[in-house]
């Protein structure tokens, strides 16, 4: 007579549970495969421009596809509905990506950095700086800490001008103004410090006619 081995409540409580966990995962991963998207944004014509997308989820560049080097925070990066690409940065990027240990260690690091600022300058710190040189068309100038980048986007390049800081450095977690004192030109801030753009403030300088213009400004916070 055969017998018949029937499995013991033990044994099948570890397979049911088992089951239940790979249909747990597979659902996980479809889920956050589901939440990716791949977005083309181009600086085609070397200047800065905008493509809409929720980026709540993160974004990462996933295939560059201009010979000008995409850098996040200088030539591209992302606001909360859009992603930003600048002086012929053009690449496709993907929105949504499930990294969630990534975006709490970001926040993590960026509390940490506001904090330690905070130490540095005051926590009610206020200063500015200010920019004088030529503009003939469409420049930008970026600022970071106690830090300024200028980059000519169009028009003639008469060089960096000079720049000089009042009171303390520019502390991460402010909003910053700008003000034109000389010059015929439109001034405006394009990006307020965020952990977005690596904590620097972005101002566009234009003359739609060009020309040569002695121009100055003061970016307060």
């Amino acid at each position: 007579m055969t017998s018949k081995i029937v499995p013991n409540f033990h044994t099948r409580a570890r397979v049911f549970g088992a089951l239940l966990f790979l249909v747990l995962f597979l659902g996980v991963v479809a889920t956050a495969t589901a939440q990716t998207q791949a977005i083309y944004c181009g600086s085609d014509d070397g200047r800065y421009r905008s493509c809409p997308a929720d980026t709540q989820g993160g974004v990462r560049l996933v295939n560059q596809q201009s010979k000008n080097e995409c850098v996040q925070g200088r030539t591209w990066g992302y606001k909360r509905d859009y992603i930003w690409v600048d002086r012929g940065c053009r690449a496709d990027f993907e929105v949504g990506y499930p990294d969630d240990n990534r975006n709490r260690d970001r926040d993590r690091d960026g509390n940490r950095d506001r904090d330690r600022d905070r130490d540095r300058f005051g926590r009610n710190s206020h200063g500015s700086v200010t920019w004088t040189g030529k503009v003939d068309h469409d420049i930008k100038l970026v600022i970071y800490g106690s830090r300024l980048d200028f980059y000519n986007l169009s028009g003639k390049s008469y060089g960096p001008g000079r720049y000089y800081f009042s009171g303390s450095g520019m502390p991460r977690d402010v909003n910053v103004t700008v003000s034109r004192n000389k010059g015929r030109k439109d001034v405006e801030v394009t990006e307020q410090p965020s952990r977005y753009n690596k904590y620097s403030a972005i101002i566009r300088i234009t003359d739609r006619h060009g020309g040569d213009d002695d121009t100055e400004v003061t970016i307060s916070w």
